[in-house]
Formats: structure tokens, C-alpha cells, sequence
């Protein structure tokens, strides 16, 4: 039974691990996608519009929308300002805030890296942090158009959903239920085993005793009383 009980526990701790995951993890990817921009008002400074979709090592497979201020204003070096973007996941979306920079090479390709902080989501990204590192090739497709593909690296802290907890809660509660019913029965099943046991043990003693004393005029052992007879 200990051996059950403890394979019931090692589940439910994998089970815990599942439902309510806690702490900060390493996480790695990759994205690609393309970029509209949009003139500003101020001459070489654009707005961007970017879709895209990837994959995490730890998540799986996301779609990332972006938006951001890209300054073209002084050759070759870029800069990437107030950038936010969401990040959609079958567990949730991830949300954040990056900035960057980078140069162009004149002949319509570009490298970039970014810095970006994330600020929470939904569903299991509610109230995440953390922090990546992007580095970015980008290369013109049009007169206001670019594709690009870009890996990442960095640390993301998840805080366990409310429900989770409370799923947790009541898994525990009933591994407690379902143990404790067999235990406590395990032990009275013993504790009668060994009152039958003494009760035997002490019959046979009473048989003994009786059968030697019959043979001695005036005592017999009755019940737990020993009496003594007058001839």
C-alpha cells in the first residue's frame, strides 16, 4: 500500500508542477514576419505596423502583433521606440513593451536588436515578467513594406492563476480523503487481528491451566477467576 500511496503522491506533485507553475524559466525562440510603415510627421521618422507568427521552446507556437516608432532619419544607424506588442499562445496572450536599434546597409537589408520587458497577459501569462533579447534581419520589400526573422533569449516568471490554486487545493484534499480511509482501516483490521490473536493465545492458556489442575483436587481456573473447592 505505502508503495501506491507514494506513486499517488509522486503524481500529484507532477500534477501541481502542471496546473500551477510558479517561478522564473530560460525561454527561446524564433518569429518571422512583415512590416507596414506609415510617414509621421516628423521626415524620416515612421510608424510600424508588424504581424508575425513563431515558436517558444517552453510555449509552443505563438502570432505576435507589434507597434512601434522606427527613426530612418540619420543613415545607416535605425532606432525602435515606444514599441508594444501582444503575443497570442493557445494558454493565453503576452504582453510588453521594447525598444532597439540597429543599421541598414544601404542595398535594402538591415539587422536590428531589440530589448523587451514583458508586462503580464492573460490566462497563464497573467501578471508574468520578465526580459528578452531579439536580434533581428530585416530586409525591404517595397516602398513602405519589410520582412524580417529574428531569434530570442531571456527569463519569464509566471504567478499561478487563482483556479489553478484552487484545483490544487482540491486534488490535495481528496489524495488526503483517499488515504486516509485505508490507513485508518488498515489499522483497525490490525489492532482486531491482534485482540483475536490474545484471545486465542489466552483460551488455550485457560484450557491449559484447567487441564493440569483437574488433576489437582480443588482448583479449577474459570473464566479470568481462579476458585478453589472444598472436598
Amino acid at each position: 500500500m505505502m508503495r501506491r500511496l507514494s506513486v499517488s503522491l509522486a503524481a500529484l506533485l507532477v500534477t501541481a508542477g502542471v496546473i500551477a507553475p510558479a517561478g522564473a524559466g530560460p525561454i527561446t525562440g524564433s518569429f518571422g514576419g512583415d512590416s507596414t510603415f506609415t510617414p509621421t510627421a516628423t521626415p524620416g521618422v515612421l510608424a510600424q505596423a508588424y504581424t508575425g507568427e513563431g515558436t517558444d521552446m517552453t510555449f509552443g507556437s505563438f502570432t505576435v502583433q507589434s507597434h512601434s516608432i522606427v527613426d530612418f532619419s540619420s543613415p545607416p544607424a535605425i532606432s525602435v521606440n515606444n514599441g508594444t506588442f501582444t503575443e497570442t499562445f493557445s494558454q493565453g496572450t503576452l504582453l510588453g513593451t521594447f525598444s532597439g536599434e540597429g543599421t541598414t546597409s544601404g542595398t535594402g537589408i538591415g539587422t536590428a536588436t531589440a530589448e523587451l520587458v514583458f508586462s503580464g497577459g492573460t490566462g497563464l501569462f497573467t501578471d508574468a515578467t520578465g526580459e528578452a533579447s531579439v536580434l533581428q534581419t530585416i530586409m525591404k520589400t517595397g516602398p513602405t513594406t519589410a520582412s524580417g526573422s529574428a531569434t530570442y533569449t531571456g527569463t519569464l516568471s509566471l504567478v499561478p492563476e487563482p483556479g489553478s490554486l484552487a484545483l490544487l487545493a482540491t486534488a490535495v484534499f481528496c489524495f488526503i480523503s483517499d488515504v486516509a480511509a485505508p490507513v485508518a482501516l488498515l489499522k483497525a483490521r490490525r489492532r482486531h487481528e491482534r485482540g483475536t490473536g490474545f484471545a486465542h493465545q489466552l483460551g488455550d492458556l485457560r484450557k491449559s491451566v484447567n487441564l493440569r489442575q483437574s488433576m489437582r483436587p480443588g482448583v479449577r481456573l474459570s473464566g479470568s477467576v481462579t476458585t478453589f473447592t472444598s472436598r
